[in-house]
């Protein structure tokens, strides 16, 4: 059966149709598919957002499955097949078959988004070191002349912090800069204490709504979101100088 887009997200067109979406973003770059990048790939795809670039060369392990989104298994044909010690990617790409209709425009990529030229409007960082978000920071800046946008989403145990960066704003890429701290200084949570999967469904309605917005527009997204959810207290900051373009 041949579903379209607007079919399929009939409930949420006047919201924000896949026709917004793919028109400000013609490709997305999502790197991490763990707690919070399985949770954002999956609400962004069921949205109608196509040409997602997923990248993580991580595998699958027994505790990802209780806070992330990613499937113990899948059946084909009759067969079982099993992605546990699979890399994760190839599970989210099991996961989308079966809840959406069709992935063709999504690509699965086991590998480091460093190794790759990046060249998209969007790129949606769900890395969990303050290393890797930092060379993923200067690659994208010294050599992503399309991305306009790019966004950092951190969580740990019931916070969660989300920065939106305009690549166009000076003031706004300061500031982003000023919370790229090293992993020495974090926060070291207990390895029971580290990640709930409600945390990550927060992680991923936050993203998905910021790029709502930056498709839809005329508003601005947060520069800065920082959501304690045990106190269920969300704390934005909006943008501080006008946009550019």
């Amino acid at each position: 059966m041949n579903i379209g887009a607007d079919q399929i997200n009939l409930r949420s067109l006047a919201l924000c149709s896949p026709e917004q979406l793919n028109s400000k973003f013609s490709t997305t770059d999502v790197i991490g598919c763990g707690g919070i990048g399985s949770s954002v790939v999956m609400a962004l795809s069921k949205m109608g957002l196509q040409n997602i670039w997923v990248f993580d060369d991580d595998t699958l392990e027994p505790h990802n499955l209780g806070n992330q989104f990613l499937p113990y298994r899948e059946y084909c044909e009759g067969n079982e097949y099993i992605f546990l010690g699979r890399n994760k990617v190839d599970a989210m790409e099991g996961l989308l078959v079966n809840l959406l209709p069709d992935i063709d425009t999504l690509h699965f990529e086991p590998e480091r988004f460093t190794d790759q030229t990046p060249g998209s409007p969007l790129v949606i960082v769900t890395v969990d070191s303050m290393a890797a978000r930092k060379a993923i920071w200067k690659h994208v800046f010294d050599n992503g002349v399309n991305t306009r946008y790019f966004i950092d989403a951190r969580m740990g145990a019931q916070t969660l912090r989300v920065f939106t960066v305009d690549l166009l704003d000076g003031p706004n890429i300061d500031h982003y800069e000023d919370s790229l701290y090293d992993d020495d200084v974090a926060v070291e949570e207990p390895c029971t204490a580290r990640g709930i999967v409600y945390t990550s469904m927060f992680a991923g309605a936050h993203v998905a709504n910021i790029v709502k917005m930056l498709a839809t527009g005329p508003q601005d997204a947060p520069w800065e979101l920082n959501h304690l959810i045990e106190h269920n207290a969300v704390v934005t900051s909006p943008q501080r100088v006008q946009r550019n373009g």
